[in-house]
């Protein structure tokens, strides 16, 4: 039991110490490659996805992990696991949907980079199909970090 718990401060640990070590290290070279219009309009973007990816996520991070953790049944984790991603897809399918109705029917939003909001897009579908909740509530994190890096 505390050989598993190291394990997986371990994987956390070194997954969030790589991600802000290789987001310092990349930094000023896409500033200097993109300028800083084109970096600031992708950052832009990026906050604008990341607010569909906070909607989508709905709290399933916090509290489906302890629910999988608590049973031991192979059965009801399978459908918590389905009944999440399944209110996953609807929320994402939901917010895209909004979206493409005020993008389409106002044109003060002409600041949107349509192909750029695509590309980054599959952020939120990434956030959608991986279970990151699941392998916590599994106590398996060493796969989040290796899937991740």
């Amino acid at each position: 039991m505390k050989k598993n718990l190291l394990k997986n401060i371990f994987s956390m640990v070194s997954l969030k110490g790589l991600e802000y070590l290789l987001a310092l290290a990349i930094l000023p070279y896409l500033v200097r490659v993109l300028g800083v219009e084109k970096y600031g309009t992708i950052v832009f973007m990026q906050s604008i996805i990341q607010y569909f990816v906070i909607i989508i996520d709905y709290g399933f991070n916090i509290i489906t992990p302890r629910r999988i953790a608590i049973t031991n049944d192979l059965l009801e984790q399978g459908e918590i696991f389905s009944s999440v991603i399944i209110c996953k897809i609807i929320l994402g399918t939901f917010l895209t949907l909004l979206f493409l109705i005020i993008y389409l029917f106002t044109f003060s939003l002409n600041f949107i980079d349509i192909k750029l909001f695509a590309a980054l897009y599959l952020n939120v579908i990434g956030n959608i199909m991986f279970p990151i909740w699941f392998f916590q509530g599994i106590q398996k994190m060493e796969y989040i970090t290796v899937i991740n890096i």
